[in-house]
């Protein structure tokens, strides 16, 4: 053995017993002094061997790391194809960016419109107004913090134009799934387009299919509030045969290559192409661009980071669901105080958190008060209504039907975690506090 593979070896080594020695060293729970946190990452000792190999190699740049998630990512889908980026923002620009181009057949074009609701995260709603796409906001139901199908079919019969197109691009709001089948009905019926904000819904399901698989695209986020991470990160599920060549290009600066990272001449003619635009014969493929595009790819040290975190998948989910629908299950009792979200029975849901709305005469700010008293940690229902907001009031838009839930939600609204790192104890506890907060 060299003293290289020995090094490496003995690296590894101390990895593996320092995450050892964390695992074994968790606190106990105390109930007001331990953080009752709404979310952390979830890593082991794999992570960092991962990142170990980056070290040992060299290779930063999105790479054989970056080839390897997205490959798991794609076969988890079964979708056409999967994009790494650098972040869920990056995602729902890339999607947007991609059905404005007019390499796309049928493709948006500035004025078009977008049906979306006015709950949700501003990154969902960013691109839209950048590209100079219309939003049409609907509002939500309080039940499911999701537009009704049938607002989403009256959003989608108010355009007149018929030399517009319309797109659908709605989020599965902290992994509580609208009917992703009904709209993806709705969407075909008029030629919409439609794409899914899947960033808070990992692994959620309707009708037995992942949330994620019904849009043309779809946005995750691996930010370290959401299920997998690598700090910042994000990808966007392919379904359509229409956008994968473009979405590409546009992740890579708009180039016509597509030979993977550290790569050249996939193509076998790098030099030979010819009658691109009005560059001279021959010019390299490596440096021609067919869209306008950004630099949104990620690092291989995220994707080192992902690789692992995407074999925790169905723990991670599974341990959320649990303390979810524990917590849910004890603050039945409070249903005269607290509204919680119910779920369609054909729909599985993946919670990215558990939200409340507080109902009339019961005060947000005082129960949030509470909690964040106990230790533990309260987050507002994202943006609430994104109008109200200074960055958004002067946007171009419509209102299909009035906004008064998401009002309310954005006034009464809350919500806090049930990652992993939690169990049973944390979950009572959550709930006791809760319990004397309203009552």
């Amino acid at each position: 053995m060299n003293k290289a593979t020995s090094n490496e070896q003995a690296l590894k080594k101390i990895i593996r017993e320092v995450w050892q020695a964390k695992s074994i060293a968790r606190p106990e729970f105390v109930p007001g002094v331990t953080p009752v946190n709404y979310s952390t990452p979830i890593f082991d000792a794999q992570e960092f061997l991962n990142l170990a190999d980056i070290i040992l190699t060299g290779w930063v740049a999105a790479g054989k790391w970056t080839i390897d998630f997205q490959t798991k990512m794609k076969r988890y889908f079964t979708c056409r194809d999967f994009l790494l980026v650098n972040s869920g923002s990056s995602a729902n620009l890339l999607m947007v960016a991609t059905l404005c181009s007019p390499n796309v057949e049928g493709h948006l074009s500035r004025g078009d419109e977008v049906v979306m609701p006015a709950l949700g995260f501003p990154t969902t709603l960013a691109p839209v107004v950048q590209h100079g796409l219309i939003p049409v906001f609907v509002d939500v139901e309080l039940e499911t913090l999701n537009p009704s199908n049938d607002s989403i079919e009256q959003a989608l019969g108010t355009t007149q134009r018929r030399n517009r197109r319309d797109a659908v691009f709605l989020p599965h709001p902290l992994g509580f799934p609208f009917a992703a089948d009904v709209v993806r009905e709705l969407a075909d019926a008029r030629d919409a387009w439609f794409i899914e904000d899947a960033c808070d819904a990992l692994s959620a399901t309707v009708g037995g299919e992942l949330v994620g698989t019904f849009g043309d695209m779809a946005s995750l986020s691996f930010f370290p509030a959401h299920f997998i991470t690598s700090g910042e990160g994000g990808g966007v599920i392919i379904n359509s045969a229409k956008v994968p060549v473009v979405a590409r290009s546009i992740v890579s600066w708009g180039r016509a290559c597509w030979c993977d990272p550290g790569k050249n001449n996939t193509c076998g003619m790098q030099f030979e192409w010819k009658n691109q635009g009005d560059l001279p014969d021959g010019y390299s493929h490596k440096y021609i661009n067919s869209e306008i595009g950004y630099n949104l790819k990620a690092t291989d040290m995220q994707a080192a980071i992902l690789s692992a975190q995407a074999d925790k998948i169905d723990f991670i989910v599974g341990a959320r669901r649990y303390n979810y629908r524990m917590l849910r299950d004890m603050c039945r009792e409070l249903e005269d105080y607290l509204i919680q979200p119910t779920i369609d029975k054909n729909a599985i849901e993946s919670p990215y958190a558990a939200p409340f709305i507080c109902r009339e005469g019961v005060s947000r700010d005082k129960v949030c008060a509470a909690l964040e008293a106990a230790k533990i940690e309260t987050r507002p229902i994202f943006a609430g209504n994104i109008l109200k907001h200074p960055g958004y009031r002067n946007i171009e838009h419509s209102v299909v039907t009035d906004l008064k839930n998401t009002d309310r939600i954005m006034r009464d609204g809350f919500f806090v975690g049930v990652h992993p790192f939690l169990g049973p104890d944390e979950m009572t506890y959550l709930f006791e506090t809760l319990k004397k907060a309203v009552t």
